[in-house]
């Protein structure tokens, strides 16, 4: 892997870049874009999922954050509803 070399060895323009450098990376860009463990799993050839997860698991977003935005806006969405629908008698 000679362009290897140039590019990650001495003088090149990455010097103390790995290449597996470039996979976290890769790793971390999918995951940023939203995709789910097992997609994760697959384009990085991990033989489990819980591979991905023990090795990249930190870089997902919070799931407890994310479980109380959606209630926060369930329970908005209702609450509106009932004030448009709501009959006086």
């Amino acid at each position: 892997m000679i362009g290897a070399n140039l590019a990650f060895g001495e003088g090149g323009p990455y010097v103390g870049l790995r290449c597996h450098d470039l996979r976290h990376c890769f790793a971390w860009l999918l995951i940023a874009s939203g995709l789910d463990v097992k997609v994760v799993q697959t384009r990085l050839r991990h033989a489990s999922a819980m591979t991905t997860l023990n090795t990249y698991g930190h870089m997902w977003p919070d799931a407890d954050e994310s479980s109380r935005a959606a209630v926060a806006v369930v329970l908005a969405a209702r609450k509106d509803s009932s004030r448009t629908t709501r009959v006086n008698h």
